[in-house]
């Protein structure tokens, strides 16, 4: 009843935010027109990536062919309709992964209005792409984790990383969560429920059209460095100053830069981000594992994966709204955390889309705003990552935590293997 009366009020800031003018849920802002055509063609019958190209994952198709089930000249509504009930599930879940006994409710409820209203920051785009959708499976795997529920919660992981893959970043969190709350035995069980979740929704479609998957993969992972990203803001600032000449060129659906710097920048980007997500990984390992630390871990794992990857679209930030609004707090420097990620949201929509089309004719202005939400996504990253690190450390019993909450067990939220098994919610 906690988590549920946290998540009306969460529920009805969202919709408020969702109804005006600034969002737009009933007005056409961004173009549709490509998920509407995947929804409708596979509707008639056809096949995705055997009778037509999809750049998107199998576990995309919900996102795409549910709106399609409403008129065509409407699909842009209803296609914003659906992205509404997946961001209503991302407040009840935060409200849920919230709502245990040693977090007060002014954290609660700090945490489920921070979601809500986030869709404010990034205006249009929040609900013209299926991001909440994907989002929503990864908080709601954090919400089932932290209720004892870990085939559940992988399960959860399993199908949002066959919708948007970033979810399996989380695994090894959850592996090592679960090892040692429930034992390994347990852990390797929702191992197993993430692989056949997964497999079940990717499969046929490797079976129906293999070459088609391997062109979706291909696609992806072979994309140049897009104008957006850490490495280019570096090189679009030196351009600003007259240090390096960038050359921006259209392909694979984004504006990328182009050249052999720029290439040589989105590998080193891919290995810095395989290196930043094992840094927060081995961290995590090393630490208590329990509750708060999951928390921490998983919205660094995915501030570092959204930070350093080659690809660094405006509604990416989505994926880290719910994760980062469970690490809110009372004190200043925990508000400091979603306020970080807020601003770096309005700075993106500052650029997208009023602004986009002058980043790409180089101005100086969108460059800026460019760098500086780059910039804020580092301090967020670095600032997790010491997070993380702090609530490894075991604490002694009867030590009071944020807002003067109990502990969880004997030790700091890592107390969980002193509990009985399969009794999660017992307190000392």
């Amino acid at each position: 009843m906690r988590a549920l009366r946290a998540a009306a009020v969460g529920a009805a800031l969202f919709a408020v935010a969702c109804a005006l003018p600034h969002v737009g849920i009933f007005r056409g802002h961004i173009d549709t027109s490509l998920f509407q055509s995947y929804g409708d063609r596979t509707l008639h019958g056809e096949v995705p990536y055997r009778d037509f190209s999809l750049e998107y994952p199998p576990g995309a198709l919900p996102a795409f062919v549910v709106p399609s089930l409403g008129p065509a000249r409407d699909y842009d509504t209803w296609f914003s309709a659906f992205e509404v009930v997946a961001g209503l599930a991302c407040v009840l879940f935060v409200a849920l992964a919230m709502a245990v006994p040693a977090v007060p409710d002014r954290r609660l409820y700090a945490a489920v209005s921070t979601t809500a209203l986030a869709p404010l920051a990034l205006g249009p785009l929040a609900l013209h792409r299926y991001d909440l959708y994907a989002a929503a499976f990864a908080i709601g795997a954090v919400a089932a984790l932290v209720h004892g529920r870990p085939r559940l919660g992988l399960v959860a992981l399993g199908l949002g990383t066959a919708a948007k893959i970033f979810p399996i970043v989380l695994v090894p969190l959850a592996y090592l969560h679960v090892a040692r709350r429930a034992g390994v035995r347990e852990a390797r069980r929702g191992l197993a429920a993430f692989t056949v979740a997964l497999g079940v929704v990717v499969l046929p479609f490797v079976a129906l059209s293999p070459g088609g998957v391997r062109f979706s993969i291909t696609r992806q992972t072979g994309r140049a460095l897009q104008i957006e990203t850490l490495g280019s803001s570096v090189l679009l600032v030196a351009h600003t100053v007259g240090g390096y000449a960038v050359h921006p060129r259209f392909g694979s659906g984004s504006w990328n830069l182009t050249g052999t710097l720029p290439d040589a920048l989105a590998a080193l980007q891919t290995a810095l981000q395989l290196l930043a997500w094992l840094l927060v990984v081995v961290v995590f390992a090393r630490g208590s594992r329990g509750r708060e630390q999951l928390l921490v871990g998983s919205a660094a794992a995915v501030t570092v994966w959204v930070l350093f990857g080659k690809v660094l679209s405006p509604q990416y930030l989505l994926w880290l709204v719910p994760l980062v609004a469970l690490v809110v707090g009372r004190k200043p420097a925990k508000l400091a955390f979603p306020a970080v990620l807020v601003a770096a949201i309005g700075l993106t929509q500052a650029v997208y889309p009023g602004r986009y089309d002058d980043l790409v004719q180089l101005d100086a202005l969108p460059i800026a705003l460019v760098a500086a939400r780059n910039a804020l996504l580092i301090v967020l990253a670095a600032a997790l990552l010491l997070r993380l690190q702090r609530e490894g450390v075991p604490k002694e019993v009867g030590g009071e935590g944020e807002g003067g909450e109990a502990r969880e067990g004997v030790l700091l939220d890592g107390g969980e293997r002193d509990r009985p098994h399969g009794v999660p919610g017992l307190e000392p």
